[in-house]
């Protein structure tokens, strides 16, 4: 029937690989996706709150202005970025003493991903807050010696 050895196993590696070669392309495919999940959702944590901090940081500004600026700086920091994700929702709010941005995207790999970022920054005055440092110091000063 057969020859020799050779003649058996070469029909057995086309075989083999008919079945190996599917398998370590669909763990290709899902390594990428799982790397483009991570990307996108390390940008959007990112950009969320960079976009709070700097709303945080605006001096004598309302809450809806501020609340307009963080969801401005977000869109602004999104669109330099290459991203997996097509339809981003970014939503900002802001309160009398903290900034709130929220970012949302979805991808259609795999049945469809829905990825979050949502940051929160606080925000103080500065001055103020050193001030009340000294104020406190101080006031420690004359307990203890007193």
């Amino acid at each position: 029937m057969w020859k020799n050895r050779t003649d058996f196993c070469r029909g057995s590696f086309t075989v083999e690989a008919s079945f190996i070669l599917p398998f370590i392309c669909f763990l290709l495919a899902v390594l990428l996706q799982t790397i483009l999940y991570l990307h996108d959702t390390s940008v959007f944590a990112s950009a969320a709150y960079e976009a709070a901090q700097k709303a945080a940081e605006l001096k004598d500004t309302k809450t809806k202005e501020r609340a307009a600026f963080a969801r401005e700086q977000a869109l602004m920091l999104l669109e330099k970025k290459r991203l997996a994700c097509k339809d981003l929702e970014v939503e900002a709010w802001a309160s009398t003493g903290k900034v709130q941005v929220c970012i949302r995207g979805y991808t259609g790999f795999f049945g469809g991903i829905s990825l979050e970022a949502k940051k929160e920054v606080l925000y103080t005055n500065p001055v103020e807050y050193l001030r009340n440092i000294k104020k406190a110091k101080n006031l420690w000063n004359k307990i203890t010696d007193g």
